[in-house]
């Protein structure tokens, strides 16, 4: 019996030592990622001030926020409403895929305070080629049928990116000649020298570097009171 007492003993100091050690391994890390959690809640709150939003926002690049005729504008969303975003894109831009998701997001959410202006920055002398039919057939169905069966053309497109897929729905460029709106949207892409894909524009500046497009949603309800002090101003 008093072998089996001391092993007892033994056993129970061991995984009293093993107990202390995984303790005091375990604690920093606990402590560690409560610091982690801790340091994501400040910086989602950095974020999420508008003030310190719209000062980056206001010192970012100025561009043009020059509209084109009605015929040569893509839409989609409020025409009327205060917070007008532009939208630049090329239907073959890897990185235009995740914008334009999070352009559809802020459209479905706020589709009544918000519109966004696409402006297809694409290459014209190549009529055959992908980017210029899904550019061309996005405009066409747009002036046609208007600006939900555009935007679903370009949902279906950006979803599964099936050219030979997309286009036994939606099919070819009824005109292939008249390249008035692809062209206008090339021009003023380079006389704002916005030779990539994609770009945000919002009230006449770049989108912040510093911010993903996702988080202008924390931003929609105070950018709206602010544009229509601006407007009060103004008159």
């Amino acid at each position: 019996y008093a072998n089996i007492e001391a092993l007892s003993f033994l056993n129970f100091i061991l995984v009293g030592f093993v107990s202390m050690a995984t303790w005091f391994y375990v604690k920093p890390l606990l402590e560690s990622d409560k610091k982690g959690k801790e340091s994501q809640r400040d910086l989602l709150k950095f974020k999420k001030d508008a003030r310190i939003f719209n000062t980056l926002l206001n010192d970012g690049e100025c561009v043009e926020f020059q509209n084109l005729p009605d015929d040569q504008n893509v839409i989609i969303g409020n025409s009327d409403a205060i917070i007008k975003l532009v939208a630049v894109t090329n239907p073959l831009c890897g990185y235009c895929k995740p914008a334009f998701e999070q352009y559809d997001k802020i459209l479905s959410r706020f589709g009544d305070q918000v519109s966004v202006s696409f402006k297809f920055n694409v290459f014209l002398k190549d009529v055959e080629g992908p980017g210029f039919i899904l550019a061309q057939r996005w405009v066409e169905l747009y002036q046609k049928k208007g600006a939900e069966a555009a935007l679903q053309s370009m949902r279906d497109w950006f979803d599964k990116k099936d050219f030979d897929g997309w286009k036994s729905i939606y099919g070819l460029p009824e005109n292939t000649e008249d390249l008035t709106v692809l062209e206008n949207h090339k021009n003023w892409s380079l006389k704002n020298d916005i030779n990539y894909t994609p770009a945000t524009i919002l009230k006449g500046q770049l989108f912040p570097k510093e911010y993903q497009l996702s988080d202008l949603i924390y931003f929609i309800d105070d950018l709206a009171p602010q544009k229509e002090e601006e407007l009060v101003e103004s008159e």
